[in-house]
């Protein structure tokens, strides 16, 4: 009678391998990162000569959706691409903002709280709780258990051709359609470096970033920021010279609709007489002015609107004729941010300074759109991103280059928590290797000598 074995079914796991590689997206990537840049050379004879030169270079793209020029919060991806190891990787990190409590906006980790000794620690990379939010390591709830949270975004290396987690040709069951999709953002990010100019710079900086708005707007110089009150003299400043006071959607009543010759100027009228044998008397739009003011701040006061033409002056169809100071040619910012004498002086440089940022607007999405180094945000749907490629210089190591900070904005495409995760769980795994490659010990046999 044969023994019946009883034993619990064990399931085996296809061990699915993974995708050959795209050689010809990896030669791509190779070339916008400055690893295969071949130029011809005007000292070598022969056109098929060429000069290889290593030219290590990171690499910042920002994408949307639908491939417009601005990208919403909620569609807007940061894709960073750049080598390390001198080569012989080349990290692609793919990230969505993270819009926090504070009106701050954070791209992976943070230049202001990261430990540049430990920059896999991973404690301020974005992470993704149970319940879908997204937090600072530092942020998440004492009850949940780290193992339950995990890293925000995609960190990934282009070269790697394994089963791997890293490797963007994986086929595990888990990783198998989020590979094909990063793929797909790797071509659109690297054609878009390859059309982009070959102007590279020294450092990440923030991309244009804008915030929109309907009713009253938090206006950063009103908070006493010296760099927000500077950025907004030397706009003031540079308005001041070139007499560009038309606000958005008040044209009509600014802005000359035609060619013509000033005939006549007041302090509250200007007459204008237009090529076309036409004419008419421009009334100075105070009231206009200051409904638009005081709908987007709390002010106080009536706007100074001055005649910006003279009397015989040929005007162009488009010149602003009205604004909130005369023309200055030598305006500068330094003479712009005196202090007031009193207080009506005072409400006075608010409503000029009001002015000036509110020139800035343009319509989009059926809404006005205000550059956010004027303008703070109140919620992520408010925010949207200039779309387009940077081009770093990698002197320093990526821990530094790809990093950059703004008003309210950090970026930093280096310290993030998939890197942490990932170095984390390697460690992990090279540590259990060790262990179950020891030999076990026999136990040590008595001294013969007792």
């Amino acid at each position: 009678m044969v023994a019946k074995v009883v034993g619990a079914k064990r399931s085996f796991k296809a061990l699915v391998p993974p995708l050959p590689r795209d050689e010809a997206l990896t030669a791509r990537v190779k070339a916008v990162c400055g690893l295969e840049s071949v130029r011809p050379s005007e000292s070598l004879v022969g056109s098929r000569q060429k000069m290889f030169e290593m030219d290590a270079t990171g690499n910042m793209v920002v994408l949307g959706r639908d491939g417009s020029a601005l990208a919403a919060f909620a569609d807007a991806e940061f894709v960073g691409l750049y080598p390390e190891n001198k080569g012989e990787w080349i990290r692609m990190v793919v990230l969505r903002p993270f819009f926090d409590e504070d009106g701050r906006v954070f791209v992976g980790g943070s230049t202001k709280q990261s430990e540049p000794s430990q920059p896999d620690d991973g404690w301020e990379g974005i992470w993704t709780l149970p319940n879908g939010k997204r937090c600072f390591r530092r942020d998440i709830p004492s009850d949940f258990a780290l193992a339950a949270v995990y890293p925000d975004g995609w960190y990934k290396d282009v070269l790697l051709q394994s089963r791997s987690a890293m490797s963007l040709y994986d086929q595990a069951p888990h990783t198998k359609q989020a590979n094909a999709r990063l793929r797909l953002v790797l071509d659109r990010a690297v054609t878009a470096l390859e059309k982009a100019p070959p102007v590279r710079q020294m450092s990440l900086g923030i991309p244009d970033t804008f915030v929109a708005c309907a009713g009253l707007m938090d206006f950063r110089f009103m908070s006493g920021d010296l760099d927000a009150v500077r950025e907004i003299c030397e706009l003031q400043a540079q308005i001041t010279r070139t007499g560009l006071w038309a606000l958005p959607g008040l044209e009509s009543m600014m802005v000359s609709k035609s060619a013509g010759i000033i005939k006549d100027v007041g302090p509250t009228f200007i007459g204008i007489q237009y090529a076309d044998g036409g004419g008419e008397v421009l009334r100075a739009p105070v009231q206009a002015v200051r409904e638009y003011l005081t709908a987007r701040a709390p002010l106080r006061g009536v706007p100074t609107v001055y005649p910006l033409v003279q009397r015989g002056e040929a005007v162009a169809e488009g010149t602003v004729l009205w604004g909130g100071a005369p023309v200055d040619c030598f305006a500068t910012w330094t003479g712009v941010a005196r202090p007031p004498a009193d207080v009506n002086e005072q409400n006075q440089q608010v409503l000029l300074r009001t002015w000036a940022a509110l020139t800035l607007g343009r319509s989009h999405d059926q809404r006005y759109i205000y550059p956010l180094s004027f303008v703070a945000p109140v919620h992520a749907s408010d925010l949207y991103f200039q779309t387009g490629v940077q081009r770093v210089v990698l002197k320093d190591s990526p821990a530094k280059s790809m990093r950059a900070e703004g008003f309210d904005v950090a970026i930093d495409l280096y310290t993030t928590s998939q890197r942490a995760a990932t170095f984390r769980r390697l460690r992990e795994q090279r540590a259990k290797s060790l262990s179950q490659s020891k030999p076990v010990s026999a136990p040590r046999a008595e001294s013969a000598l007792g």
